[in-house]
């Protein structure tokens, strides 16, 4: 069905242009994350991808600092997706978890629910993998 999500298992998303993917490179060590933009050019899989290196740092930035990522339709034209990160015992980043729409109200008007919602099904993972929230 065309307004179905994209989504299918053993699918790679890149990480620059996905919400679950900004979220982990925005939490990786520094060069990690040089090592990730030395690979090369950024291709533009919509007319949101961000595609210059600097743009995206900054996003990343951002986007630790905040505790979310957004994909505006970066990825897939009219999928978008909000992610936050998941993390260990140590509050070192291993996962994140995200809810995708194919409507770009859903994930804008109602961003700050939807970010609780995920986050409390976060809280519920880190609950299940090491005993605490």
């Amino acid at each position: 069905e065309k307004d179905s999500v994209f989504t299918r298992e053993l699918t790679q998303l890149d990480a620059y242009c996905s919400g679950l993917g900004k979220v982990l490179l925005a939490n990786l060590p520094e060069h990690q994350v040089k090592e990730y933009f030395a690979g090369g050019i950024l291709p533009a899989l919509t007319r949101n991808t961000i595609t210059d290196v600097s743009a995206l740092r900054q996003e990343l930035m951002a986007i630790k600092n905040q505790g979310y990522a957004i994909d505006n339709s970066e990825f897939d034209e009219n999928l978008y997706c909000v992610a936050i990160p998941i993390k260990d015992r140590d509050n070192s980043v291993v996962a994140a978890l995200s809810i995708s729409s194919r409507s770009k109200d859903i994930i804008y008007d109602q961003k700050e629910t939807i970010i609780n919602l995920i986050r409390s099904a976060a809280s519920d993972i880190i609950m299940a993998l090491y005993g605490r929230k």
